[in-house]
Formats: structure tokens, C-alpha cells, sequence
């Protein structure tokens, strides 16, 4: 969920955020894993 909005992904897509907005990552499935990275470009809000 990214700003109130819940965003359904699937393998090899991605999803992106603004700096400061509230947001969740979580893996739906049962039985893949899940990974994640984040990258963080420019000072700190």
C-alpha cells in the first residue's frame, strides 16, 4: 500500500514511492519467496 492505495505486483515488476509517503510491503503468496531492495537518491527529506 503506497499513499492509501493497495498495489498488486507480480514477479519482475516493481513498485516506486515518494520520499515520505506511508507505505507497506508484504508478500501475498503462500508458497514463493518475496525480496525487496531500497534505493534512496538525494538528502533526506
Amino acid at each position: 500500500m503506497t499513499a492509501g492505495e493497495t498495489r498488486d505486483l507480480v514477479a519482475g515488476e516493481m513498485g516506486v514511492c515518494i520520499a515520505g509517503d506511508q507505505h507497506t510491503v508484504y508478500n501475498a503468496s503462500q508458497t514463493e519467496p518475496a525480496s525487496y531492495f531500497v534505493i534512496t537518491v538525494g538528502p533526506p527529506e
